[in-house]
């Protein structure tokens, strides 16, 4: 990603935007979001960070109950990434946030998707099955990908959260991934904080689509892909009565 002072006119955020329904912000007072969320980063690592996280304008009611979505995307990968090399302060965050009430319940919700006999199979000593909400999952990461997408496009980068897309997770137990995936881990890193997150583009032209990486805590990569909306004049994405 380039630094903020580094971007040309026509590609700025516009701060007058809310990034997730596209609308002018207007005189109300905004919310303001990180992308990623500041819960992906650890305590202990925020002061070394020498730029400022990502923040985005969003209508608050946009935002409104996006904290325990993302709450739980945090809480459901963290036991697959306490290896990873910044997994110790990540583990500390979490037993810190045990104080409160609402996390312990969120983080029940995540202990109880772990399961020792799943469907009655006799697993080896040691491992357990984890059984996600995918929809909560892919609602964050998409909800990412909309927050990078506006940063690096300017106003024409409102990815709308109906767009059609692919979103497809793979972690540390999966022995490969698909060729795209691997393809666009080609690509150049755009990411500002590649240790927490770190993000790859591959642009196809026709018809105009994207195919997106994003690395979580060098551990997880979850793909996107999806046509480029505005562009794209396919049967899914033009208005009716365009296409062609």
């Amino acid at each position: 990603m380039v630094d903020g002072d580094e971007m040309s006119p026509r590609t700025r955020p516009d701060p007058t935007l809310c990034y997730l329904c596209g609308e002018p912000i207007g005189r109300v007072t905004a919310s303001m979001d990180h992308v990623p969320p500041a819960r992906f980063f650890p305590t202990a690592l925020r002061p070394t960070l020498r730029r400022p996280l990502l923040t985005l304008r969003t209508h608050p009611a946009c935002h409104s109950g996006w904290d325990r979505e993302e709450e739980y995307f945090y809480n459901g990968l963290l036991p697959s990434v306490l290896d990873a090399p910044l997994g110790p302060s990540l583990a500390a965050d979490f037993r810190a946030s045990q104080r409160h009430p609402e996390n312990r319940r969120l983080a029940e919700t995540v202990r109880r998707q772990f399961e020792r006999n799943p469907g009655g199979l006799h697993l080896p000593p040691g491992l357990l099955v984890q059984r996600f909400d995918g929809a909560r999952l892919t609602a964050v990461a998409w909800k990412i990908v909309r927050g990078l997408f506006f940063e690096d496009n300017g106003r024409a980068g409102i990815l709308p959260d109906a767009t059609p897309r692919l979103v497809e997770f793979y972690g540390p137990h999966d022995q490969t991934a698909p060729a795209p995936v691997l393809a666009v881990m080609g690509e150049p890193s755009r990411g500002r904080f590649p240790q927490v997150l770190d993000y790859k583009v591959f642009t196809m032209d026709e018809p105009p689509t994207q195919a997106w990486d994003l690395l979580l805590w060098d551990r997880f990569v979850v793909f996107v892909l999806f046509h480029w909306p505005g562009r794209c004049r396919c049967a899914d994405c033009a208005p009716r009565g365009r296409v062609g």
